[in-house]
């Protein structure tokens, strides 16, 4: 756990060099793709792997926005009901 806490941190040193400049040498990019590989191995390695997520759309945010909005109201309408009884 030591060795990907200390990849993660080396990523994201890396990450933020290269925004910084807003490039990055081949021998950085180099570095940072094999430095994500072996991260990957290790965490395979203690059991954590990459599982299939469903990409998020702009149609699909808006979706789960207007989804999470009429649970809400109805939420709010059974406490109404409720307090009509």
């Amino acid at each position: 756990m030591r060795r990907i806490a200390v990849l993660v941190t080396e990523l994201e040193r890396l990450e933020a060099k290269f925004a910084a400049k807003n490039e990055a040498s081949p021998d950085q990019l180099l570095l940072y793709g094999r430095t994500a590989n072996t991260l990957r191995r290790l965490l395979e390695a203690v059991g954590l792997q990459q599982r299939q997520r469903d990409a998020l759309t702009f149609g699909g945010l808006i979706r789960a926005d207007q989804d999470a909005e009429r649970r809400r109201l109805a939420h709010e309408q059974q406490h109404i009901d409720e307090g009509a009884e």
